[in-house]
């Protein structure tokens, strides 16, 4: 989401604004990560991956309702010809960008465990997913497999820690945009926004999984 936002704004496809939102409405989870992790490997359930997918795109879709501005003329934007080593510039970038997801998911599985072992000791478990996941995503996917919640509550958080994505996501996003000249100002206060009905969604609707 945040290459794609950068890519058409560089193209002239996307105004500021109008890129400025889709970095922050655009930016999330994978399939195969909901699927994979939440789904198998944390809640050994198909039709829980399937209930988690739902919500973030639902949530996601409310936030760009909810932040919408209304235009009265659309914005111009001036698209750029396209350049004859388009390719093998993609590629690149492609490279450029797997490094540098590599680097940020490294870094700050690091800190999690610098955390986790200063300050682990003097959490509940419980909240130990909330604050992990703050950090870096699956650190706190993945403590919830031993936390001890209900399993509406372990979806909430699921949920919230999803749509908010982590500080190492944030840092991803923002890094991905930045030569492009976008800030993504709007892309903390947007997925807070996520996060909060995506809990309160979860929270209502976990019932129906039992």
């Amino acid at each position: 989401g945040a290459q794609a936002a950068g890519t058409l704004y560089a193209r002239g496809e996307l105004s500021g604004p109008d890129a400025e939102r889709a970095l922050a409405v655009c930016n999330q989870a994978g399939p195969s990560f909901i699927f994979g992790v939440l789904g198998g490997a944390v809640f050994k359930s198909a039709a829980a991956g399937a209930f988690l997918y739902a919500v973030q795109i639902v949530s996601a879709v409310l936030v760009c309702r909810l932040t919408a501005k209304k235009q009265y003329a659309p914005a111009k934007a001036v698209a750029r010809p396209p350049q004859p080593e388009a390719f093998s510039e993609s590629v690149r970038r492609a490279g450029m960008s797997a490094i540098q997801i590599c680097m940020f998911i490294t870094v700050f599985s690091v800190l999690s465990c610098y955390f986790l072992l200063a300050a682990g000791r003097f959490l509940p478990p419980e909240a130990l997913p909330l604050v992990l996941g703050s950090l870096e995503l699956s650190a706190g996917c993945a403590a919830l497999v031993d936390c001890a919640l209900a399993l509406q509550w372990k979806l909430c958080i699921a949920s919230a820690l999803l749509s908010f994505g982590g500080v190492s996501v944030l840092a991803q996003s923002r890094a991905a945009v930045q030569e492009h000249g976008l800030t993504g100002r709007l892309l903390l206060p947007c997925k807070a926004l996520q996060a909060v009905l995506s809990c309160s969604l979860t929270l209502i609707a976990a019932p129906l999984l039992h």
